[in-house]
């Protein structure tokens, strides 16, 4: 394995939707997808070992979490072993929103979670600073993704097969709230976010 810094994005499912995990390591200006791991009808306490797992062969420097049901079960089982555990995971709230560093007037930005972790894939695949290997859900599911606009004018994205996309969203928004917390002295704090 190369040495580096390595995130883990998950999207954790059970009965109805299965689990997609993504690793990925910085190579700066690059974020490189390593390793995909695909799983169906796997409980809550399997998907916990099989983070423990990863991180044990990878040294994760974060880990997002869709904090849907599953996802939000098992970021707190995983937080319940320890501090260390409670410093690398972080559960999104794709329906919450977040605040975002204060503009230079100090005025703070508040954004909505998903549409902003969109927005980072997005910046990325368009800089061609992100590295996808060849796999055919990936492209099938990107391909297929799709929104629509709210009354409010809010992007809303279609509930599917968007497995993959999820967990590469939670990957791309830890790794970003890691490099804020490196460039900036004040901790922005753990558990979930956007509520």
């Amino acid at each position: 394995m190369v040495r580096g810094d390595y995130y883990l994005g998950c999207d954790l499912g059970y009965a109805r939707d299965p689990s997609e995990f993504v690793v990925y390591r910085s190579e700066p200006p690059y974020f490189v997808n390593v390793l995909r791991l695909h799983l169906e009808g796997v409980n809550y306490a399997r998907q916990q070992q099989i983070i423990q797992s990863l991180d044990a062969a990878y040294g994760f420097r974060g880990v997002g979490i869709d904090a849907g049901n599953s996802g939000r079960a098992v970021a707190h089982q995983l937080m319940a072993l320890g501090e260390d555990w409670c410093e690398k995971i972080q559960a999104f709230e794709f329906g919450g929103s977040m605040e975002l560093q204060p503009m230079p007037d100090g005025n703070l930005v508040r954004r909505r979670v998903k549409e902003f972790m969109t927005e980072l894939l997005q910046r990325r695949m368009n800089e061609g600073t992100i590295r996808f290997p060849p796999i055919a859900d990936r492209e099938s599911q990107y391909a297929s993704h799709t929104y629509g606009v709210g009354t409010s004018g809010q992007i809303v994205y279609e509930k599917g097969n968007d497995h993959i996309i999820d967990a590469d969203r939670c990957a791309l928004l830890r790794h970003y709230l890691d490099q804020l917390e490196e460039d900036t002295p004040v901790r922005l704090g753990v558990g979930i976010v956007g509520f």
